[in-house]
């Protein structure tokens, strides 16, 4: 008698004893970091993010002196774009980890789990929406979601391919930005030379009127005026429906041209990165100490002296929107992989070596529940700054916005350990897993 084929299991949700330590704990200083980044557009005009020297967002935001100056610096040097890279990495990696999972249960022929994967990417991108328009317009999310439709096909490619792809589509684009820059400041020069022949009673040829013209309808889009700032100020202190309104149009552009110009290719070059770091150990702290010493040192060494050197000419060259928009923004874009590559590394070592543990555990808690602690400061911020809460928006200057990343920090650092001590999962892990399988998961340990 033929004997019955053997069932194939479905895939299921990570186990506790299946979890890697230390990428957990790097997922929680990604998800703390990103904080730190997103604090000034939750708290401030949101061309604060980017913008130092403007008399209107700084009449907000403060002069860029002191404490002011320090902040942006310690934020543009550690944590901008880098968390973003660390956690892009990371959600890369997922992906292979989950298809070694499925191998170590079943065998090398295990079966596909494209089918699970791919309803998970569709909860990401709806739960994404719901973030991005009912509560922040800076939501990650829904890129997330729409580049790692891209990742599955690639999960059997070979490490060093991996890579090779990866950071050819990261540096697509520089070559964009880069492009666009050049003809900002085309625009901008032209249009700024035709104005001032008018301003001196002299005529203009039919080509000067077409770059002053560019340029007044391009400028108030790069170069936030006070009636802009003074209406953003305006919304995000107001009720919700005007903070709807506001959130839409910033989420549209997010989602629409920043992704088509930035996002797209940054977020998957490095979920393609991580993939292969993924294959080859990385993240499991397997390289020896010295390796990771080494990365971090390089990474270091030559990250920061760029991204600084970016940033000193970004303000030696004040008012050069072509510059801002394309050359001086990329020494941070190439010069913040190294650098996250060296904070990966650092959070490696310190894993391996088993030095602060307390503190490791802690951000391993924050790293398992991701998701809900990465919801969590949108609506505390929400609730915080916005005018349906407690409308603190644009009342504390850029250094003290920086006191709530303390105090949140000390939030989801006390908190989550605490929850994971009587849960499986935070609650927005449980909702998309059990979404994600079709049957609500077991919460409670």
């Amino acid at each position: 008698m033929q004997e019955p084929a053997p069932v194939t299991p479905l895939p299921v949700p990570v186990a506790d004893l299946e979890r890697s330590t230390s990428l957990d704990t790097l997922r929680g200083v990604a998800v703390l970091g990103i904080f730190a980044m997103n604090i000034v557009a939750y708290a401030l005009p949101s061309g604060a993010y980017t913008t130092t020297h403007n008399a209107a967002i700084n009449q907000y935001a403060g002069d860029f002196t002191g404490f002011n100056a320090f902040a942006w610096w310690i934020n543009h040097l550690v944590f901008d774009q880098k968390m973003m890279s660390i956690f892009s990495m990371l959600f890369g990696a997922g992906v292979v980890l989950q298809d070694q999972r499925l191998a170590a249960r079943q065998g090398t022929q295990h079966a596909s789990f494209a089918g699970t994967y791919y309803r998970r990417l569709g909860i990401l991108f709806l739960l994404g929406m719901v973030h991005a328009y009912l509560i922040w317009f800076g939501d990650i999310l829904v890129a997330y979601s729409l580049c790692g439709l891209l990742l599955y096909p690639m999960r059997k490619v070979r490490p060093r391919r991996l890579i090779a792809i990866g950071l050819v589509i990261f540096f697509v684009a520089v070559v964009i930005n880069v492009g666009m820059g050049l003809m900002i400041g085309m625009i901008q020069r032209g249009g700024e030379e035709a104005r001032a022949l008018l301003d001196a009673g002299q005529t203009i040829t039919e080509s000067q009127k077409g770059m002053l013209e560019g340029w007044e309808q391009a400028r108030p889009n790069m170069v936030p005026s006070a009636e802009k700032v003074l209406a953003e100020v305006t919304a995000r202190r107001g009720d919700w429906i005007g903070n709807f309104k506001f959130n839409a149009g910033l989420a549209i552009f997010f989602q629409t041209f920043l992704f088509a110009i930035w996002t797209l290719w940054r977020a998957l070059g490095l979920m393609l990165v991580g993939m292969a770091l993924a294959k080859l150990g990385f993240f499991a702290a397997r390289w020896q100490a010295r390796t990771y010493a080494t990365l971090a040192a390089i990474g270091y060494v030559i990250g920061l002296p760029v991204i600084a050197l970016g940033a000193t000419q970004l303000h030696a060259r004040v008012g050069d929107v072509g510059f801002a928009f394309g050359l001086g923004a990329q020494y941070n874009y190439v010069g913040s992989l190294l650098v996250a590559f060296a904070h990966a590394s650092v959070v490696m070592l310190i894993c391996k070596s088993g030095v602060l543990r307390d503190l490791t555990a802690r951000l391993a808690a924050v790293g398992r529940m991701a998701f809900t602690n990465y919801l969590m400061q949108s609506v505390l911020c929400t609730l915080i700054f916005f005018g349906f809460g407690l409308g603190y928006f644009a009342h504390f200057e850029r250094a003290g916005a920086y006191l709530f990343v303390l105090g949140v920090w000390g939030i989801e650092l006390l908190w989550s350990p605490l929850w994971l001590a009587r849960f499986r999962f935070g609650p927005a892990e449980w909702l998309w897993r059990s979404l994600t399988y079709l049957r609500l998961q077991p919460l409670r340990r």
